[in-house]
C-alpha cells in the first residue's frame, strides 16, 4: 500500500480538482497581533495543498508510485512539497513587496521554513544511505547550502514566532509536515532519532540567536557569516575571527580538534547558553527565545576569552 503522500489529507481537499487557486488568498488588513500562529499556518498550509502545481505533482506521483521503491516515494513526496511551498512563498514575497503586508511577510517565512524543512529531510535520507554504504568524506556543498538555508529559515520562523510558540509547539508543528508521522508514530526508535535530531536543529538555531543578543550587549566586534562561509560551517565573524557556534562544550572540543588537524582558520566556541536560560519564569515551558539576555552576556564572553576569539 502506498504511504499516504505529503500532507494530502490534510492540505488537499479535493486532489482530483484542477481549478482550485494557485495563488494565496488576499492578505486581510487587521493587525498582525490579532492572527493566531495557527491561524496563520493554517492558511498556508491550505494555499499550498490548494495550489495547481501541487495538486498535479501528487497526482503524478500517485501515478508512478507501483513502479518505486518506498524511500523513493518519501524523497519525491518531500521535493513535491518542497517546491510548492517555496512557489508559494515566492507569491507571499511579491505580494508583500507591494502591498507593504507584514501578515504576507509572515506567511512567506513560514512557507519558506516548510520548503526548506523539506528539502533538509531529503539531505538527511541521503546522508543516512552515505552512513550504511561506509561512504567516507565530507558532506557536499549543495548538501551544506540545504542545510544553511534550512537554519537560516528556522531563524526567520523563530523571529515571527518565537515570542508565541514554545519549543515543544514548533517541533508538533514540524512533525505534522513529516511525510512518514504515521510510520514514526508506529515505531518509537524511529520517532525517537527523529526528535533528538529535530530538537538538535532547534536548539542549535536558538543559540545562535541568543548568542546575538548576548553580544550585541557587549563592545565586541561582530557580523553574520555569508552564506558561502555559512555553508562552509562558520557562522560569525567575531573579533575579525571566524568561529563555528557549538551547543557544548564537548563538540566544541572535538570541532576544534578536527579544525586544528585540517589547518582550518574557524574556531569553535560553546558560548555557555544553558536550555535553562530559555524556561519562562512563569510558565515553565521551553521557549524559543532568550528570557533574559542580560544574565547570559558574562558567560559569552567569558566563552569567547576561553577560546582566544577575544
Amino acid at each position: 500500500m502506498l504511504l499516504l503522500l505529503l500532507m494530502t489529507q490534510t492540505l488537499v481537499r479535493n486532489p482530483e480538482k484542477t481549478d482550485q487557486p494557485s495563488k494565496p488568498s488576499s492578505a486581510t488588513r487587521q493587525k498582525l497581533g490579532k492572527f493566531s500562529f495557527s491561524i496563520v499556518a493554517a492558511q498556508v498550509g491550505r494555499d499550498i495543498g490548494n495550489s495547481k502545481g501541487y495538486i498535479k505533482d501528487v497526482n503524478d506521483l500517485r501515478a508512478r508510485a507501483p513502479q518505486k521503491t518506498q524511500e523513493t516515494i518519501t524523497k519525491d513526496s518531500m521535493c513535491i512539497l518542497g517546491k510548492a511551498a517555496l512557489e508559494i512563498a515566492q507569491i507571499y514575497e511579491q505580494r508583500a513587496e507591494t502591498t507593504g503586508s507584514s501578515l504576507d511577510d509572515r506567511r512567506a517565512h513560514i512557507a519558506e521554513f516548510i520548503s526548506a524543512y523539506e528539502y533538509k529531510m531529503v539531505e538527511d535520507i541521503k546522508e543516512r544511505d552515505r552512513k550504511k554504504r561506509e561512504v567516507k568524506g565530507r558532506k557536499s556543498l549543495a548538501t551544506r547550502e540545504k542545510y544553511a538555508r534550512y537554519n537560516h529559515a528556522l531563524r526567520e520562523f523563530i523571529n515571527d514566532w518565537g515570542s508565541r510558540l514554545t519549543q515543544d509547539e514548533l517541533i508538533q508543528y514540524m512533525f505534522s509536515y513529516h511525510p512518514r508521522r504515521a510510520l514514526l508514530q508506529k515505531n518509537p526508535t524511529a520517532r525517537r532519532e527523529w526528535l533528538e535530531t529535530t530538537k538538535a536543529d532547534i536548539e542549535g538555531v536558538k543559540i545562535e540567536m541568543g548568542f546575538e543578543l548576548a553580544i550585541d550587549r557587549t563592545n565586541i566586534s561582530w557580523y553574520p557569516a555569508t552564506p558561502i562561509q555559512d555553508a562552509k560551517g562558520v557562522d560569525y565573524i567575531v573579533n575579525g575571527v571566524p568561529i563555528d557556534l557549538k551547543r557544548s562544550y564537548f563538540s566544541a572540543q572535538e570541532a576544534q580538534y578536527y579544525n586544528n588537524l585540517y589547518g582550518r582558520s574557524k574556531v569553535a566556541v560553546c558560548p555557555d547558553i544553558k536550555p535553562e536560560d530559555f524556561v519562562d519564569p512563569k510558565t515553565g515551558k521551553t521557549m524559543l527565545i532568550l528570557q533574559n539576555p542580560k544574565a547570559v552576556v558574562p558567560r559569552v564572553e567569558q566563552s569567547l576569552r576561553n577560546s582566544g576569539v577575544i
